[in-house]
């Protein structure tokens, strides 16, 4: 006789440590110490995003960290995604990132904040954001030279400042006559001298590259798809390519004077990749003019995203070429994409699997709006033995990972589908 038994599950992942301790009062914690020694993870890994890339690494600071605890706190006690607070609602700190880092003790108010929220690791939340291209240019701002981490849960906050400007915003106010910026500090009213105040933020944007690339040059292990953000680059896409981005750095260079040839990605064999365009097939190429949602890129932002997912294991090449005062330039780079072991890709066969062995399932979308949120699983096996054990999940929305263990299994047949339309079910030989 043979048994049956179904496991069936959703995905569900927003992109936009140990917990440190809540009071008993309901109160946001505002610790009189540094704290979250477990943030070393995920911020050495952003500083070694960083450092490949050729930026400064970015300073661990205290405040920011109390902050991003706090918000995230926020977020999942609840049940919230977003960057804004209502005080209508438990552990409120602050309605923008400024008021919530100030709250703690931060006094410069020039400060940003990426989050993310259903990732199961830091990893991954910061991967899902480095994927994601408003966020990723967040991280790899020229001006921030300090950053503070905070997690509750699966929910995750970063806080990114400056430390001179923090600095000088700890210092006196300038009242004397001459130029000065005010309404950049926790108090409204003070002032810093203006050629002071550039002086600072420009040295953090000088010790940074003239552009930077990402994924930066020779990285491997890259991403191969993009699916989605909020707010969203591709709203027409739910699946394509991994996003290619080049940012210049200001002071270098003057926008007046520069103008795009070019932005490609192609494979070793010369096979120049299909681009994304959401809405004009000719705007292939994202920038400030043409972004969908207006404001999130600036002057000296770039990016693209090839019109179907990269291909796992795989070397590809970049060039953007421009002209800047009437000259041709030139960048060009490469990287490599994920290689997952025990891989297959789907061709609409059975699929012959042994059990105790971990296998990744990859189906190869048909079009932009080819992805899975669910799946089911039942699988056969003897009466005379105990019922195997399954550990599968969504490597993404196009690929599964699976194992069967047990004994005696006979076959499985696995169901995907996308909000139950999209069906593909998959028969498997477990040997």
């Amino acid at each position: 006789m043979r048994y049956l038994l179904l496991v069936i599950f959703s995905f569900f992942i927003i992109s936009c440590g140990e917990t440190t301790p809540i009071d008993t009062n309901n109160n946001p914690y505002v610790p009189t110490s540094d704290i979250i020694d477990n943030n070393i993870s995920a911020l050495n890994m952003l500083n070694y995003i960083r450092v490949n890339a050729g930026m400064v690494a970015l300073s661990n600071n205290s405040y920011l960290n109390n902050s991003a605890y706090n918000h995230a706190k926020y977020l999942d006690k609840n049940h919230l995604v977003g960057h804004y607070e209502s005080d209508q609602y438990s552990y409120f700190t602050g309605v923008k990132p400024s008021n919530r880092t100030t709250y703690v003790g931060f006094k410069s108010t020039v400060v940003s904040e990426n989050l993310s929220v259903g990732q199961s690791s830091e990893y991954y939340s910061l991967k899902g954001l480095m994927g994601a291209i408003y966020h990723r240019f967040g991280f790899l701002d020229f001006s921030i030279n300090t950053i503070g981490y905070g997690k509750e849960n699966l929910t995750y906050v970063y806080n990114m400042g400056n430390s001179d400007l923090n600095t000088l915003c700890e210092g006196t106010s300038y009242e004397q006559s001459g130029s000065y910026y005010e309404e950049i500090c926790s108090d409204k009213s003070f002032k810093i001298k203006a050629s002071i105040y550039e002086s600072e933020e420009n040295k953090t944007i000088n010790s940074n590259p003239s552009y930077v690339v990402y994924p930066y040059s020779n990285e491997v292990n890259v991403t191969t798809a993009f699916y989605d953000e909020t707010p969203d680059p591709l709203p027409h896409y739910d699946v394509s390519g991994y996003p290619i981005s080049i940012e210049f750095n200001e002071n270098e260079y003057n926008m007046s004077k520069f103008s795009i040839n070019s932005f490609i990605i192609y494979d070793d064999n010369n096979n120049v990749l299909d681009l994304a365009a959401d809405y004009n097939d000719s705007n292939t190429i994202l920038s400030k003019i043409n972004d969908n949602n207006i404001i999130y890129f600036n002057d000296y932002q770039f990016a693209i995203f090839p019109k179907n997912r990269l291909e796992y294991n795989k070397h590809y090449n970049v060039e953007f070429s421009y002209i800047y005062n009437g000259e041709s330039k030139l960048i060009k780079w490469g990287f490599t994409t994920e290689k997952l072991d025990n891989m297959i890709t789907y061709n609409n066969t059975t699929l012959n699997l042994n059990t105790y062995t971990k296998y990744y399932i990859y189906i190869t979308p048909k079009d932009k709006n080819d992805v899975y949120n669910r799946f089911s699983i039942s699988c056969s096996y003897s009466s005379n033995s105990p019922s195997p054990k399954y550990e599968i999940d969504f490597f993404d929305k196009n690929t599964i990972s699976l194992k069967v263990s047990g004994d005696n299994v006979y076959s499985c047949d696995l169901t995907l589908n996308k909000d139950q339309i999209n069906e593909n079910n998959i028969n498997v030989n477990i040997n």
